[in-house]
This record gives C-alpha cells, structure tokens and sequence, in this order.
C-alpha cells in the first residue's frame, strides 16, 4: 500500500471514530459521562465501544481478533464490570455471523491460553458482555452525525454544515488530545455547550474526508457560503504566533498589499467597503517593519499610532474618502482616495485594547496556537483555519 492510501486510510479511521464518538455523546443522558480514548476508543455508563472502519477489507474473523483480545483482557482484569462493543465497518457490510464459543476458541488460538480465563468465563462474557454491530460507512454515518445534531441544537440543516459539525469534530478532537482521563470526559450538556457556537474551524482532514480534491477550494466556498467576506463588513484577519513566526516581514508585508488591492482597490472599491485589518502576533519591531514596508510601497493604512500612543477611537474610524467622478464630472459610487486601505497592528496592541476596539463582522484566525486562547469578539463570525502551510494559500483563500 502506498504512503498516500496509507494515510487516507488512517484520516478516515479517525475520522470515523470521532463521528462515532459525536453520536454516543449526542443520544447519551444530559448528564451521563462519556469518557474518549480511555478503555476503548468511547467509553458511555460501562459500555466500552472499540471503533473500526476498514472500508477496503472483507470480513473475517481473524480481523477483529486484536480488538477481541483487547476487550478480553480488560474483562478479566476488571472482574467483568464492562460490556464491550466492537462497532465495525467492513467491505461487505452483512458478513458477520454471531460468534459462538469454537468460533471465540478458533480466532484467538493459541493466545486463548496466555488469557487463562475459564471456558465458562468465555461462555459469560459471550452471552453478557460482548456485542458486534454491523456499522454503516462513513458517508452514512455522517448523514446520521448532522441529523443528531439537528435535533439536539433544534437548528436546520444548513447550520449543523456550516457551523456545528466542525465545532463537534473540534471539540472530539480537543477532548481526545487531553493527558489525563478527567480532562478526556464530558457530558451530552457540556458537549452541547462547548459547541453551541456559530464559529467555523477548518481542518485539512475534515476537508480531505468531504472529498475536496483542494484544500483551499474548501475553505473559500464555506467563507462565500458564510458571506464572510463581503465588501462592506469589517473583517479581521489575525495571524497566530505559530503560523507568522517562520515568515519574513517582507512576505507579510507583500500579503498585506494584496488585500489592500483585493478589497480596497482605488477607483474601483464603492464607498461603504470596509478596509481589511490585519492583526499579527509578532514582536513590535516587526510589526513596524510590515507597516514601513507598506508605507514605502505606496499603500496607506491605519496602525492607529501603534508604537508611540495607540488611540483606538482613531482605529476605529473609516477611512476619509473621495468620490470618484464620472465623464460629467458627476459623483459615482466608487472611491477614487482614500485616508488608508488597510489597517495592520500587532496581537498585544490588539488584546490591550479589545474591548476599545470596534468589534469586526468576520474574525479569520489563521494558525493554531496561541490564537486558542484568543478571546475571539463576541458578536463575530470565527473562522479558524488551523492548518493553512503558506501565507500563499491563505491569499488564495482570501481571494475574492
């Protein structure tokens, strides 16, 4: 198997598992406890549900001897407390036949002896203890994962799209990442919480699994559905720590002119356009660096006098600007001057001053560190684009 197929087969595999993982939270108690990554890959109220998808395999039994293995050793060790679900998916979904105790003996074969567990123990946990459910694929369930999430937040379907189900992959995700098991549990009401935002989080994976052949085809088809870039919004654009550290302020400098041209074009951008702001969390001298940088190509911005006494009020203001005139001399709607295309400030200019700062329509996070901890405003739409490689291929997504 190549590299590639490889790795398609391990995103799917998680991707399945996390899937799984909403649905067992979703249809669980308000208050029952979940646990991910613990006995097994979701643990709900003594039930410890193992995930496999293996979309490219036929059933035998020889294929689900690891996990059996798995369960059993569990079941002696812990004194037959658990039950155990092994929820698969194979090729030819249907295949499975009930597994018997010489069906048990012939698939863990001579590991049978190292468990010394009686044939009467193999018997109970048969009849009590185990259960196999013939899963559907991935695409089916995911159809299952929005309509769950439909009822749950009583929101259409284009929400639970759009916003909820990536919040839920995030979420499972960030549950999954956690050291200890107290942090890997949650509760149906705390999930719902935590995903009760209408926020958009964009993953590599998640947009490989929709069977998006581009990356940032993906993500600037979900912000034009969002309406998220629309001339006349303000719209935010901060750049983590991790995503700006290894980048030369020339690069972000050149970015930064490529928005102003995008979206604040002289004499061709209408009146009530909004001037993109670009927030970076870079150290202040190379945040003055991008601003000279502009400034020496021509572009006007606005840093609202970061680095000798920021005034947000003068942040927030539009842009002073001219008409341009038609043949007749005649005001048209487009713009011909302007006080400043662009605005750039740094993260701690922008955080000191948050609550000072008028609050954007989009708020574009692009990276995946410090930024989580970000406050992000309150009544913005959140795109967190977590695995953009290239200031190129934020540009490109950027692009009207």
């Amino acid at each position: 198997m190549s590299k590639t197929r490889s790795a398609h087969h391990t995103i799917a595999g998680y991707h399945y598992q996390f899937d799984k993982s909403i649905l067992e939270i979703l249809r669980a108690r308000p208050t029952a406890r979940i646990a991910l990554e613990n006995i097994e890959d979701v643990d709900v109220e003594g039930e410890c549900i193992q995930c496999k998808y293996h979309a490219a395999q036929r059933y035998q039994p020889s294929a689900i001897r690891k996990p059996l293995l798995a369960f059993l050793k569990h079941y002696r060790d812990d004194g037959g407390q658990h039950r155990y679900t092994l929820y698969a998916h194979f090729r030819d979904p249907g295949n499975f036949k009930p597994i018997g105790f010489p069906e048990l003996k012939a698939i863990l074969g001579k590991e049978r002896t190292a468990l010394k567990l009686s044939d009467r123990k193999l018997r109970l946990f048969l009849k009590d203890h185990f259960r196999y459910e013939d899963a559907d694929d991935i695409d089916t369930q995911q159809q299952a994962v929005l309509a769950e999430l439909g009822s749950v937040m009583s929101a259409p379907r284009a929400d639970c799209e759009q916003y909820y189900y990536g919040n839920a992959l995030h979420e499972v995700f960030r549950l999954a990442r956690q050291a200890d098991v107290k942090s890997r549990t949650t509760t149906r009401r705390g999930f719902v919480a935590a995903i009760d935002k209408k926020r958009v989080i964009f993953r590599r994976w998640l947009a490989e699994m929709r069977g998006q052949k581009n990356y940032v085809k993906h993500v600037r088809e979900s912000l034009k559905a969002a309406d998220a870039l629309r001339s006349n919004k303000r719209r935010f654009v901060y750049l983590t720590d991790d995503f700006a550290s290894n980048l030369r302020t020339v690069d972000i400098a050149t970015f930064c002119r490529k928005l102003a041209d995008q979206y604040f074009e002289l004499g061709k951008v209408l009146y009530d356009a909004e001037p993109v702001t670009v927030i970076i969390e870079r150290p202040l001298e190379q945040i003055k660096d991008v601003q000279q940088r502009l400034l020496a190509a021509g572009i006007r911005l606005n840093t609202g006098y970061e680095g000798i006494a920021f005034q947000p009020a003068l942040f927030n203001e539009r842009p002073i600007i001219n008409k341009k005139a038609d043949h007749g001399g005649k005001a048209t709607d487009k713009v011909s001057n302007a006080s400043y295309r662009i605005a750039v400030i740094g993260a701690d200019t922008y955080k000191a001053h948050a609550t000072q700062i008028d609050s954007p329509d989009t708020f574009i996070i692009a990276g995946d560190s410090h930024a989580t901890n970000l406050a992000a405003p309150k009544d913005a739409q959140v795109f967190r684009i977590t695995d953009t490689d290239s200031l190129g291929s934020l540009a490109r997504i950027l692009a009207q």
